[in-house]
């Protein structure tokens, strides 16, 4: 476009900044802020909201701050953003600071902002949070709870090991569950080893005939815990009848313009062997000094291989200058089935 030559419009550049976070491309996105910089469109709302939303999606807290602050006549999505961002990385006590702010600019939240807030919750533990949001948005905001609002309340109870609270409002729901919610559910059914629950959520995920390889995967994983194989099989049996296969889970980071692609159970990756030997020699020198808790976490990591830990130590070794995306999930995301 630049070459044709086209001028950008705020547009083009609101565009190309989504791409860049759902990339988590944050080189790329400070290369198309420096490009809004020279161009004079930083006063424009839609830019505005393009570059908070990407930096926040690839962890730039301090520059969506800036960016955010210098925005004039700041409009929901502006906030929501920032409030997103925050509970996507796991800071719920500035997602919380953030949305009250918002309530003190006397900007009315809808759906998505109490989505946000809600999933900020989740993410960071704070349960008594979450339900008196919950309240609030129901009583005093008037905004009718959709799917997604039940979803994060499930899941964020369930985290929590409120498992009999969690299924009291998959019950209550006015509308039918769908897989994200029943599948939330089963999730933390196996965290807790709660059987009589996850009894329970397993009749309505088969019920619903889905389609959602994890929901069969979550429920052929809780079977074979409790060593009922026939269950087990039976539920796989049924998702390949019905052709559904489950494509695993990968992580990446981007070093000095190279990528590296992590699945859990892959060993196949450049420079793997290198950086176990490293991650081994680091584990065995902290191991001296380190408190229990410390040496736990780390001995927790080399034993499972699990991807997001594998790639934040990969990070520290490798720094300065890296981007990363890495999906949070856990080995039942990132196995196939066989």
């Amino acid at each position: 476009m630049q070459l044709a030559p086209v001028m950008a419009n705020c547009v083009t550049i609101s565009s190309v900044l989504s791409v860049c976070a759902e990339l988590a491309a944050l080189n790329l996105g400070r290369e198309i802020h420096s490009h809004v910089v020279r161009a004079l469109m930083e006063s424009n709302i839609l830019v505005g909201n393009g570059l908070i939303n990407m930096y926040t999606k690839c962890g730039g807290f301090k520059e969506a701050q800036l960016v955010f602050e210098k925005i004039d006549g700041r409009d929901l999505i502006s906030w929501n953003s920032m409030i997103s961002g925050y509970g996507m990385h796991g800071l719920g006590e500035n997602a919380l600071k953030t949305f009250d702010e918002m309530i003190k600019s006397e900007l009315k939240p809808d759906s998505v902002t109490f989505v946000s807030v809600l999933s900020a919750c989740s993410h960071s533990g704070l349960v008594a949070e979450g339900r008196r949001l919950f309240s609030q948005m129901i009583n005093k905001f008037r905004v009718e709870p959709q799917m997604e609002h039940y979803a994060c309340m499930v899941d964020l109870l369930g985290r929590a090991g409120f498992l009999k609270e969690a299924s009291d409002i998959v019950k209550s729901m006015p509308m039918e569950p769908n897989d994200c919610v029943l599948g939330s559910l089963l999730h933390s059914c196996i965290m807790y080893k709660n059987t009589d629950v996850a009894e329970e959520t397993a009749s309505h995920i088969l019920n619903l005939n889905s389609e959602t390889t994890g929901s069969y995967m979550l429920l052929s994983n809780i079977y074979a815990a409790s060593g009922r194989w026939e269950d087990s099989a039976r539920v796989r049996i049924s998702a390949k009848t019905k052709g559904l296969k489950k494509i695993p889970g990968q992580s990446w980071i981007e070093v000095k313009k190279k990528l590296y692609v992590f699945s859990a159970g892959n060993m196949c990756n450049r420079g793997w062997r290198k950086f176990m030997g490293s991650l081994r020699n680091w584990y065995f020198k902290w191991k001296v000094n380190a408190t229990h808790l410390i040496t736990a976490s780390l001995n927790k990591i080399l034993m499972n291989k699990k991807t997001k830990g594998c790639l934040l130590l990969l990070v520290m070794f490798l720094l300065p200058g890296y981007q990363s995306q890495t999906d949070e999930v856990c080995l039942d995301c990132h196995k196939s089935y066989p």
